[in-house]
């Protein structure tokens, strides 16, 4: 197994963001009311769920509990990708917010879909592929251009389509994923670097990052500024972040059984909803 993600550094970047994620709590937030909604639509009520993660998830257990649908909420943190839950022990598995640090993402969601008891399900959100495009790709360019070579400045995220993939291959039932874009605006390069590190997305990579001259934060803000300026105020710089959720189940002889492929009447985002959010950053 590769290991992409440095375990020292995760950790020291979640205990900053447990001391300061209210300050860029936004898709922290959003996916607690998606999630929250979501279950709302499930025609069953569990006895107890485990949440697994660290980051906001007292408030994604109250807003679980709200619904009406959970006898009791349990808070697990995930230590080294390692469940630790018996097989066919839990009836409800909701993974929030930390599948997109994993180093063996396949192993967890293996792992999870043998603590479900038959027929029970598994819900989660990460961070998605199409986040922080625009940086990625600027800074990309100007590296490219001033120290003729790329380096990763930001976190690889698994996409839609390798997450569906990943669902079938850990053995999940009628498994749907879907997203949420949500486009926020920031006033500076640095303002956006900052919220980063307040949600505990700091660089936290294995390999290490270059050590450049101040200019080329500088050039790489300039290239940003006129290739991906806000389309509603061109002093500010837009960014975007994609949610993934994802929704399994344990197989069962009862469940229903998928459509035949192009049998469906209404697409999957028209059916989930699936919309785009502008936000302002604070300034």
């Amino acid at each position: 197994m590769q290991t992409i993600f440095s375990i020292e550094k995760l950790d020291a970047h979640k205990n900053y963001a447990l001391e300061n994620l209210d300050k860029a709590d936004f898709l922290f937030s959003h996916a607690t009311k998606v999630l929250a909604e979501r279950f709302k639509d499930i025609n069953r009520r569990y006895e107890r769920a485990v949440i697994l993660g660290e980051l906001y998830t007292g408030k994604l257990k109250e807003a679980l509990m709200e619904t009406g649908k959970f006898d009791a909420i349990d808070i697990v943190s995930v230590d080294n990708e390692t469940l630790g839950f018996a097989a066919q022990s839990q009836e409800c598995l909701i993974s929030f917010m930390d599948l997109h640090h994993m180093n063996d993402l396949p192993g967890v969601l293996i792992q999870a879909r043998r603590a479900l008891k038959p027929d029970g399900i598994f819900m989660g959100a990460m961070i998605g592929g199409e986040t922080l495009y625009e940086a990625k790709q600027t800074f990309q360019e100007v590296e490219l251009e001033k120290h003729q070579g790329a380096s990763m400045h930001f976190h690889p995220y698994a996409d839609k389509q390798q997450m569906g993939g990943l669902m079938q291959r850990a053995g999940f039932a009628l498994p749907v994923i879907d997203s949420d874009v949500l486009d926020v605006s920031y006033k500076t390069l640095a303002q956006l670097l900052e919220e980063l590190e307040y949600m505990g997305e700091g660089f936290a990579l294995t390999e290490e990052k270059p050590v450049y001259e101040n200019s080329f934060l500088s050039d790489v803000e300039l290239a940003y500024r006129k290739k991906f300026a806000d389309a509603f105020d061109a002093s500010r710089i837009q960014a975007s972040f994609e949610l993934i959720y994802l929704l399994g189940w344990s197989p069962h002889e009862n469940q229903q059984k998928p459509l035949k492929p192009g049998s469906a009447q209404k697409s999957l985002a028209e059916t989930l909803n699936a919309e785009e959010v502008i936000i302002n950053a604070q300034d």
